[in-house]
């Protein structure tokens, strides 16, 4: 069988400098606005040179980012008002995409043998482009469009978009053992998500039990109407058990937490990239604000808590700089 041609970079350039586009989309809503443009980047840039944009992949990317549709949808529409994308293609075919991507993407892989596009999303010069195109007609297109649909029934549990409050490596590793359960599998794409909504109103490490016992019973279910009073009192024996510890222990308890939120690189990428701050600041910010919390015993709390007020406090702090 011949190796699938690779569409997508793995990759993409970003200048130091934004340009007026982008400062305006930050002026107008914030490291939020700048966030979500950078996430359409590089979800167009992992498929090629555009995106085809719908309503599912709105829910799907809303997930992903946890910001709510209408903040997404007011920051498109500036993108395609100060020409971040072209407004004409979206206008006419749905699509996110705009010549400087297209010249950007066809630079990155000049050197591919092809790559397949639609020729009716190209907006650029093709005889300045160094690169063999295999155009994709709308037969094929809609064949292939067919077949995606079938293969996302047997995929779409794995395209379940896990929020910011989830993003561990433990949880991850047993949502995705839960998911090639007969049960899960033949779950629709509405049944999964509402689960992994249900997760995230609880702490992570809650939710992980969640699932291992869900794994362990062969459950259909994973959030049941008494599992709510459950996570009270696991919540209420966790504060017991704090305050029951000695001084010694508490201190090793509270550096343990700062540990294990330091090292949490998937949350930590996740949440900055969230954010939009550099990996540095962001850890030495976070740094701080655990140390704050440490000083309060504000640090027994649930994680979910702890990330939730992070994340709060750091838009604060960003905001006091930038007054």
């Amino acid at each position: 069988m011949a190796r699938p041609t690779k569409q997508g970079l793995d990759y993409f350039p970003m200048d130091v400098t934004t340009d007026d586009k982008f400062e305006l989309i930050e002026a107008k809503h914030g490291i939020t606005g700048f966030g979500i443009v950078v996430k359409l980047f590089q979800k167009i840039y992992k498929e090629g040179c555009y995106l085809e944009w719908s309503e599912e992949k709105l829910l799907i990317f809303k997930k992903n980012i946890n910001v709510d549709i209408n903040t997404i949808n007011e920051v498109i529409n500036d993108c395609l008002c100060y020409e971040i994308f072209d407004k004409n293609i979206h206008k006419k075919y749905s699509i996110l995409t705009s010549s400087g991507i297209q010249k950007r993407f066809f630079a990155a892989c000049d050197r591919r043998k092809n790559v397949e596009l639609n020729k009716k999303y190209i907006i650029v010069d093709i005889n300045e482009v160094n690169v063999n195109i295999n155009w994709i007609n709308d037969c094929k297109s809609t064949q292939s469009k067919v077949k995606e649909s079938k293969e996302e029934k047997s995929k779409v549990n794995n395209e379940v978009e896990i929020p910011l409050c989830l993003q561990n490596d433990i949880f991850i590793e047993k949502w995705n053992t839960l998911l090639t359960l007969k049960k899960w599998k033949s779950k629709p794409f509405s049944a999964i998500q509402q689960s992994i909504e249900s997760l995230s109103r609880f702490d992570v490490e809650f939710s992980i039990k969640l699932i291992e016992t869900a794994i362990s019973g062969n459950n259909q279910g994973i959030v049941f109407p008494n599992t709510i009073e459950s996570y009270q009192k696991w919540i209420k024996q966790r504060q017991n058990d704090f305050d029951n510890m000695t001084p010694e222990q508490k201190d090793g308890y509270r550096q343990k937490i700062i540990s294990d939120f330091y090292s949490d690189e998937k949350w930590i990428n996740s949440t900055a990239l969230y954010l939009g701050v550099d990996l540095i600041t962001f850890k030495r910010r976070l740094l701080s604000f655990l140390e704050k919390l440490k000083a309060t015993d504000g640090i027994y709390k649930p994680a979910k808590d702890i990330k939730e007020h992070f994340v709060n406090w750091h838009n604060k702090q960003t905001e006091k700089q930038s007054a």
